[in-house]
């Protein structure tokens, strides 16, 4: 028999095959409304017919099955020396997160930061109606970058996570005898199962023209402009995939509501695109964060589930959205295209580059949505001179803490379903 030729068994059951996945499409058309009415169990059924037929074209199917953090415990130490209009800086970063699945992630990071700010404009006094008066008209820009970098390990158990921070610790040694200087151990781990790199700037001008009279101030013109950006990459070395990912936002425009629907005034959006390891695209994630007051701070993709997501809180509650779009699919993809190009670094949001993808992600897309509890602890100081030229030190903590309160997600039949397995 020549190569590519097959048995009428073989070929049987190919013909077989595609009758069974055409029986799948059509039970997804014409009963999963119904299956749907009945309940979660059935929005159960359909989001595993729809995931069959996924997995059938070989598609990237498994996005809503991903584990959630069901706590996790961040730590943050920084230090920063301003001198004059130039601070310099760095700082440190812990986090333990436990996860639905039983696992663990911790996580390790520093950080570098630099500033730079300047001031222009010249102050004049004024004699008007015998009254002592000061006009100005400054422009201040400053620019400040964080540079960060950090490590990743999944860990199957608390035993195992207990065991890598105490191998990371440092250990102060006597070198020699009596009296000898100390020396340092160097803490050490197995080597990371993710890396990632990332770099923040913000970049500002604020120009003001007014008069200054006593303790009155008197604003004749002013403006504030702001831009932010965020980017980064993420290796996953167990598979080799790669993730690249920035978060945008400029404050001369309001882009309206993204593609979550989350306006700029509440929150912003992270875009992230995964790579295999031959630089595929195999997934964007939309991912959008923010305080959980109360319904109308959450985006519009979740205003269906309100009631399923559990009341908001004045303070300590937030929300947090993921919205995956399968880019193994070429109608995907080409939805995204524009989404693609705009993470090019430019000023401004991608967000105006991706409207068109909410009903793309609507219709093809799978979302997860949590609410946690969240409680924070910051300290920090200062020291400066009190005269001569501006030089100071600033330094401080931040703890995060953060509980999954209640966890939903919307599979590839478009149904919402709560995840009760992330709360077990």
């Amino acid at each position: 028999m020549r190569q590519g030729e097959t048995t009428g068994t073989e070929g049987q059951a190919s013909v077989e095959w595609i009758a069974v996945v055409a029986v799948v499409a059509v039970l997804l058309g014409a009963t999963g409304t119904a299956l749907a009415q009945a309940g979660f169990f059935g929005r159960g059924v359909t989001r595993q017919l729809a995931r069959a037929v996924c997995v059938v074209s070989a598609g990237d199917c498994w996005r809503d099955r991903e584990p959630c953090v069901v706590a996790s415990d961040s730590r943050t130490s920084s230090i920063a020396a301003q001198v004059v209009l130039v601070t310099l800086g760095g700082g440190r970063i812990a986090v333990v997160e436990q996860r639905s699945d039983g696992t663990y992630a911790v996580t390790r990071g520093t950080s570098k930061l630099l500033a730079i700010q300047a001031t222009a404009g010249p102050e004049q006094g004024l004699a008007l109606a015998g009254l002592d008066v000061s006009a100005a008209a400054a422009l201040t820009a400053s620019y400040g970058g964080t540079a960060e970098s950090g490590q990743t390990w999944i860990l199957p158990s608390s035993a195992a996570v207990n065991r890598l921070l105490d191998g990371l610790r440092n250990r102060p040694v006597l070198s020699g005898g009596r009296g000898a200087p100390l020396a340092v151990i160097r803490g050490s781990a197995p080597p990371p199962d993710i890396t990632y790199n990332q770099l923040a700037t913000v970049a500002s001008i604020n120009a003001f023209a007014g008069a200054h009279s006593g303790d009155d101030t008197i604003t004749l013109a002013g403006a504030d402009l702001r831009f932010d950006r965020l980017a980064g990459t993420r290796v996953d070395h167990r598979t080799g995939h790669r993730t690249i990912y920035t978060q945008a936002s400029s404050r001369i425009q309001l882009d309206g509501a993204g593609v979550l629907g989350l306006t700029s005034t509440t929150g912003g959006e992270t875009y992230a695109v995964e790579l295999d390891a031959a630089g595929r695209p195999l997934d964007l994630r939309v991912t959008a964060t923010g305080r959980y007051g109360g319904t109308a701070d959450l985006p519009d993709a979740l205003q269906p589930v309100a009631g399923l997501l559990g009341p908001g809180a004045p303070e300590g509650r937030a929300f947090a959205v993921d919205a995956h779009l399968d880019l193994t699919d070429p109608a995907n993809l080409a939805a995204a295209r524009g989404l693609l190009d705009a993470m090019r670094p430019h000023f401004g949001s991608p967000a105006a580059a991706t409207r068109a993808l909410r009903e793309r992600l609507a219709a093809h897309g799978t979302v997860e949505a949590r609410v946690v509890d969240r409680s924070e602890d910051t300290g920090s100081r200062s020291l400066g001179l009190p005269i001569g030229p501006q030089v100071r030190v600033d330094w401080g903590h931040t703890n995060v803490a953060t509980r999954l309160r209640s966890a939903v997600s919307r599979g590839l039949d478009g149904q919402w379903i709560p995840r009760t397995g992330c709360l077990a």
